[in-house]
Protein backbone atom coordinates (compact mmCIF):
# COMPACT_ATOMS: atom_id res chain seq x y z
CA UNK A 1 0.00 0.00 0.00
CA UNK A 2 2.36 2.57 1.03
CA UNK A 3 4.30 1.31 -2.03
CA UNK A 4 1.57 2.35 -4.50
CA UNK A 5 0.62 5.60 -2.29
CA UNK A 6 4.51 6.82 -3.13
CA UNK A 7 3.95 5.82 -6.91
CA UNK A 8 0.78 7.61 -7.17
CA UNK A 9 2.78 10.60 -5.92
CA UNK A 10 5.44 10.63 -7.65
CA UNK A 11 2.87 10.88 -10.68
CA UNK A 12 0.95 13.46 -9.55
CA UNK A 13 4.60 15.20 -8.81
CA UNK A 14 5.89 14.82 -11.99
CA UNK A 15 2.58 16.40 -13.57
CA UNK A 16 2.75 19.14 -11.49
CA UNK A 17 6.17 19.71 -12.14
CA UNK A 18 5.40 19.32 -16.05
CA UNK A 19 2.85 22.03 -16.04
CA UNK A 20 5.37 24.47 -14.01
CA UNK A 21 8.09 24.15 -16.37
CA UNK A 22 5.72 24.71 -19.37
CA UNK A 23 4.37 28.03 -17.67
CA UNK A 24 7.57 29.37 -17.25
CA UNK A 25 8.38 29.22 -21.29
CA UNK A 26 8.20 32.44 -22.57
CA UNK A 27 4.66 32.48 -25.33
CA UNK A 28 7.49 34.41 -27.90
CA UNK A 29 9.48 31.26 -28.35
CA UNK A 30 6.49 29.77 -30.35
CA UNK A 31 6.05 32.60 -32.89
CA UNK A 32 9.47 33.81 -33.91
CA UNK A 33 9.12 37.80 -35.49
CA UNK A 34 12.85 38.42 -36.40
CA UNK A 35 12.63 40.50 -39.36
CA UNK A 36 13.94 38.00 -42.48
CA UNK A 37 12.41 34.90 -41.37
CA UNK A 38 10.84 32.99 -44.03
CA UNK A 39 8.06 30.02 -43.81
CA UNK A 40 6.89 28.26 -46.70
CA UNK A 41 3.48 26.01 -46.48
CA UNK A 42 1.88 23.19 -48.64
CA UNK A 43 -1.97 22.81 -48.56
CA UNK A 44 -4.23 19.40 -48.83
CA UNK A 45 -4.44 21.05 -52.98
CA UNK A 46 -0.26 21.07 -53.02
CA UNK A 47 -0.74 25.12 -52.99
CA UNK A 48 2.57 26.83 -51.23
CA UNK A 49 1.95 29.85 -48.88
CA UNK A 50 4.90 31.93 -48.17
CA UNK A 51 4.99 34.03 -45.15
CA UNK A 52 7.92 36.97 -44.05
CA UNK A 53 8.42 38.53 -41.30
CA UNK A 54 8.21 42.18 -42.35
CA UNK A 55 9.14 45.50 -40.39
CA UNK A 56 6.49 46.40 -37.62
CA UNK A 57 4.13 49.33 -37.25
CA UNK A 58 2.76 50.91 -34.37
CA UNK A 59 -0.72 51.07 -33.21
CA UNK A 60 -2.45 53.25 -30.75
CA UNK A 61 1.11 53.47 -29.47
CA UNK A 62 1.57 50.02 -29.24
CA UNK A 63 4.54 48.21 -31.31
CA UNK A 64 3.31 45.24 -33.49
CA UNK A 65 5.42 42.74 -35.17
CA UNK A 66 4.02 42.25 -39.42
CA UNK A 67 4.05 39.44 -41.91
CA UNK A 68 3.26 39.39 -45.54
CA UNK A 69 2.30 36.86 -47.75
CA UNK A 70 2.76 35.55 -50.94
CA UNK A 71 0.41 35.30 -52.81
CA UNK A 72 -1.49 37.75 -51.50
CA UNK A 73 -4.71 37.02 -50.31
CA UNK A 74 -7.30 38.12 -52.79
CA UNK A 75 -9.30 35.24 -52.43
CA UNK A 76 -10.58 35.96 -48.95
CA UNK A 77 -11.94 32.34 -48.98
CA UNK A 78 -9.27 30.80 -48.47
CA UNK A 79 -8.05 33.27 -45.17
CA UNK A 80 -7.93 32.06 -41.69
CA UNK A 81 -6.96 34.55 -39.04
CA UNK A 82 -5.79 31.50 -36.67
CA UNK A 83 -2.32 31.10 -38.77
CA UNK A 84 -2.59 33.72 -41.31
CA UNK A 85 -1.50 36.95 -38.71
CA UNK A 86 -0.64 40.48 -40.71
CA UNK A 87 0.51 42.11 -37.15
CA UNK A 88 0.94 40.26 -34.12
CA UNK A 89 1.83 41.56 -30.31
CA UNK A 90 3.42 39.28 -28.14
CA UNK A 91 3.17 40.96 -24.23
CA UNK A 92 2.34 39.55 -20.58
CA UNK A 93 -0.63 37.90 -21.64
CA UNK A 94 0.48 36.21 -24.37
CA UNK A 95 0.52 35.93 -27.95
CA UNK A 96 -2.42 37.65 -29.94
CA UNK A 97 -3.51 38.68 -33.63
CA UNK A 98 -4.70 41.94 -34.78
CA UNK A 99 -7.05 40.95 -37.42
CA UNK A 100 -10.35 43.07 -36.89
CA UNK A 101 -10.54 44.53 -40.51
CA UNK A 102 -9.00 41.08 -42.25
CA UNK A 103 -11.97 39.23 -40.47
CA UNK A 104 -14.28 41.45 -41.74
CA UNK A 105 -13.16 40.91 -45.54
CA UNK A 106 -13.01 36.98 -44.92
CA UNK A 107 -16.35 36.65 -43.75
CA UNK A 108 -18.52 39.51 -45.86
CA UNK A 109 -16.69 36.87 -48.71
CA UNK A 110 -17.72 33.68 -46.87
CA UNK A 111 -21.37 34.69 -46.62
CA UNK A 112 -22.41 36.60 -49.32
CA UNK A 113 -21.42 33.65 -51.65
CA UNK A 114 -23.36 31.54 -49.35
CA UNK A 115 -26.72 33.69 -49.76
CA UNK A 116 -25.78 33.84 -53.43
CA UNK A 117 -25.56 30.02 -54.04
CA UNK A 118 -28.57 29.56 -51.36
CA UNK A 119 -30.60 32.11 -53.48
CA UNK A 120 -29.54 30.65 -56.70
CA UNK A 121 -30.15 26.94 -55.79
CA UNK A 122 -34.26 28.18 -54.46
CA UNK A 123 -35.08 30.28 -57.43
CA UNK A 124 -36.67 27.43 -58.87
CA UNK A 125 -39.57 27.81 -56.41
CA UNK A 126 -40.06 31.20 -58.04
CA UNK A 127 -43.06 31.49 -60.18
CA UNK A 128 -41.57 31.62 -64.06
CA UNK A 129 -43.23 35.26 -64.33
CA UNK A 130 -41.85 36.56 -61.40
CA UNK A 131 -38.49 38.05 -60.83
CA UNK A 132 -36.33 38.61 -57.56
CA UNK A 133 -33.67 40.82 -57.77
CA UNK A 134 -31.55 39.83 -53.91
CA UNK A 135 -29.71 42.50 -51.98
CA UNK A 136 -27.43 41.10 -49.32
CA UNK A 137 -26.24 43.90 -46.41
CA UNK A 138 -23.75 42.18 -44.38
CA UNK A 139 -22.23 44.21 -41.09
CA UNK A 140 -19.96 42.56 -39.03
CA UNK A 141 -18.79 43.52 -35.26
CA UNK A 142 -15.69 41.46 -33.66
CA UNK A 143 -12.85 41.88 -31.43
CA UNK A 144 -10.02 43.26 -32.92
CA UNK A 145 -7.11 40.53 -31.49
CA UNK A 146 -7.40 36.86 -31.95
CA UNK A 147 -5.83 35.26 -28.58
CA UNK A 148 -3.49 32.49 -30.02
CA UNK A 149 -1.90 31.85 -27.31
CA UNK A 150 -1.88 33.19 -23.05
CA UNK A 151 0.65 33.00 -20.52
CA UNK A 152 1.49 31.31 -18.93
CA UNK A 153 1.34 27.94 -20.96
CA UNK A 154 -0.78 25.67 -19.05
CA UNK A 155 -2.10 22.38 -20.30
CA UNK A 156 -6.11 21.44 -20.52
CA UNK A 157 -7.39 25.20 -19.53
CA UNK A 158 -9.86 26.89 -21.71
CA UNK A 159 -9.39 30.34 -22.80
CA UNK A 160 -11.61 32.63 -25.07
CA UNK A 161 -9.46 33.26 -28.18
CA UNK A 162 -12.25 35.10 -30.46
CA UNK A 163 -15.93 36.27 -30.77
CA UNK A 164 -17.54 37.91 -33.89
CA UNK A 165 -20.83 39.00 -34.34
CA UNK A 166 -22.50 38.77 -37.96
CA UNK A 167 -25.60 40.95 -38.96
CA UNK A 168 -27.06 39.27 -42.30
CA UNK A 169 -29.53 42.11 -44.00
CA UNK A 170 -31.41 40.35 -46.99
CA UNK A 171 -33.69 42.02 -49.31
CA UNK A 172 -35.82 40.96 -51.89
CA UNK A 173 -37.05 43.38 -55.12
CA UNK A 174 -39.59 42.08 -57.12
CA UNK A 175 -38.96 43.81 -60.48
CA UNK A 176 -41.52 42.05 -62.51
CA UNK A 177 -45.14 39.91 -61.74
CA UNK A 178 -47.21 38.83 -64.63
CA UNK A 179 -49.79 37.09 -62.52
CA UNK A 180 -49.99 40.12 -59.58
CA UNK A 181 -48.78 43.21 -60.97
CA UNK A 182 -48.85 44.82 -57.86
CA UNK A 183 -45.57 42.71 -56.67
CA UNK A 184 -43.28 44.92 -59.18
CA UNK A 185 -41.87 47.69 -56.63
CA UNK A 186 -42.62 45.68 -53.38
CA UNK A 187 -39.51 44.41 -51.38
CA UNK A 188 -39.49 42.19 -48.44
CA UNK A 189 -36.48 42.19 -45.86
CA UNK A 190 -35.23 39.73 -43.25
CA UNK A 191 -32.48 39.52 -40.69
CA UNK A 192 -30.31 37.01 -39.60
CA UNK A 193 -27.52 37.63 -36.56
CA UNK A 194 -25.78 35.00 -34.22
CA UNK A 195 -22.50 35.57 -32.31
CA UNK A 196 -19.72 32.77 -33.17
CA UNK A 197 -17.65 32.21 -29.91
CA UNK A 198 -14.37 30.69 -30.23
CA UNK A 199 -12.39 28.98 -27.01
CA UNK A 200 -8.83 27.74 -27.04
CA UNK A 201 -7.40 24.69 -25.59
CA UNK A 202 -4.11 23.15 -24.89
CA UNK A 203 -4.17 19.22 -25.33
CA UNK A 204 -0.69 18.03 -25.25
CA UNK A 205 2.92 18.47 -26.14
CA UNK A 206 4.12 16.32 -29.08
CA UNK A 207 6.91 15.32 -31.85
CA UNK A 208 5.54 16.39 -35.30
CA UNK A 209 6.54 14.96 -38.56
CA UNK A 210 6.61 17.55 -41.81
CA UNK A 211 8.04 18.37 -45.11
CA UNK A 212 10.42 20.69 -43.17
CA UNK A 213 11.99 17.81 -40.79
CA UNK A 214 10.96 16.04 -37.52
CA UNK A 215 9.73 19.11 -34.61
CA UNK A 216 9.72 18.18 -30.90
CA UNK A 217 7.81 19.62 -27.94
CA UNK A 218 5.44 21.04 -30.49
CA UNK A 219 2.14 22.66 -28.31
CA UNK A 220 -0.60 21.23 -29.88
CA UNK A 221 -3.86 23.47 -29.95
CA UNK A 222 -7.37 23.41 -30.38
CA UNK A 223 -9.46 25.78 -31.59
CA UNK A 224 -13.56 25.44 -31.21
CA UNK A 225 -16.59 28.08 -32.28
CA UNK A 226 -20.04 27.70 -30.34
CA UNK A 227 -22.96 29.22 -32.50
CA UNK A 228 -24.87 31.63 -29.97
CA UNK A 229 -28.58 32.61 -31.83
CA UNK A 230 -30.27 35.75 -29.87
CA UNK A 231 -33.19 34.44 -27.96
CA UNK A 232 -36.14 35.91 -30.78
CA UNK A 233 -35.44 33.31 -32.73
CA UNK A 234 -37.73 30.99 -30.34
CA UNK A 235 -36.81 27.41 -30.51
CA UNK A 236 -33.36 27.72 -30.72
CA UNK A 237 -32.77 29.72 -34.14
CA UNK A 238 -31.37 28.06 -37.41
CA UNK A 239 -28.27 25.24 -36.62
CA UNK A 240 -24.74 26.72 -37.57
CA UNK A 241 -22.11 24.96 -38.52
CA UNK A 242 -18.85 24.42 -36.34
CA UNK A 243 -15.32 24.72 -36.88
CA UNK A 244 -12.57 22.24 -34.96
CA UNK A 245 -8.85 23.57 -35.63
CA UNK A 246 -5.56 22.49 -34.64
CA UNK A 247 -2.77 23.89 -34.67
CA UNK A 248 0.83 22.63 -34.02
CA UNK A 249 3.77 25.49 -32.73
CA UNK A 250 7.04 24.00 -32.27
CA UNK A 251 9.67 25.92 -30.32
CA UNK A 252 11.66 28.73 -31.89
CA UNK A 253 10.22 27.64 -35.55
CA UNK A 254 5.89 28.74 -34.69
CA UNK A 255 3.16 27.43 -36.85
CA UNK A 256 4.30 23.86 -38.81
CA UNK A 257 0.75 22.28 -38.91
CA UNK A 258 -2.73 23.09 -39.60
CA UNK A 259 -5.50 20.90 -39.49
CA UNK A 260 -9.60 22.13 -39.65
CA UNK A 261 -12.85 20.52 -39.75
CA UNK A 262 -15.86 23.25 -40.99
CA UNK A 263 -19.16 22.43 -41.43
CA UNK A 264 -20.34 24.18 -44.67
CA UNK A 265 -22.80 25.80 -45.00
CA UNK A 266 -21.93 28.14 -41.91
CA UNK A 267 -25.68 28.98 -41.71
CA UNK A 268 -26.81 25.39 -42.29
CA UNK A 269 -30.92 25.84 -41.37
CA UNK A 270 -30.97 29.24 -43.01
CA UNK A 271 -29.80 27.31 -46.48
CA UNK A 272 -31.79 24.25 -46.53
CA UNK A 273 -31.35 24.02 -49.99
CA UNK A 274 -27.44 24.21 -50.18
CA UNK A 275 -25.28 20.65 -49.84
CA UNK A 276 -24.15 20.15 -46.20
CA UNK A 277 -20.64 18.89 -46.09
CA UNK A 278 -17.46 19.02 -43.62
CA UNK A 279 -14.46 20.75 -45.36
CA UNK A 280 -10.78 19.54 -44.32
CA UNK A 281 -8.08 22.11 -45.09
CA UNK A 282 -4.43 21.09 -43.87
CA UNK A 283 -1.29 23.07 -43.90
CA UNK A 284 2.43 21.60 -43.47
CA UNK A 285 5.70 23.48 -43.13
CA UNK A 286 7.54 22.57 -46.23
CA UNK A 287 10.40 24.92 -45.33
CA UNK A 288 11.70 27.61 -43.32
CA UNK A 289 14.42 30.29 -42.27
CA UNK A 290 14.75 31.74 -38.84
CA UNK A 291 16.53 34.82 -38.45
CA UNK A 292 18.26 35.89 -35.00
CA UNK A 293 17.54 39.31 -33.57
CA UNK A 294 19.32 39.38 -30.52
CA UNK A 295 18.19 43.29 -29.98
CA UNK A 296 14.73 42.48 -30.62
CA UNK A 297 12.86 42.75 -27.14
CA UNK A 298 9.44 42.69 -25.93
Amino acid sequence: MLKETRTVFLVLLMTCFSITLMGNEPAKNYFPTAVGSFWVYEDQDGNELTRRAVDGEEIAGEKYHAFDYEPSFENWENYDYRVHPTLLKVDETGIKFHIGDTVKKAYKTLLTKELEVSFDSSRENVPPDTQLQPKFDIEIENQENFYLLPYPITLNEEWDSYRIKPLLKITLNYETSENDPELVGYSSASAIYFTILETGNILAKETVETAAGEFENCLKIEYRTETVMPKVYGGGGPGAGETRTTVWLAPDVGLVKFHQESEKPTLQDTFPTAESTTEVRTLELKKYEIKSDASETE
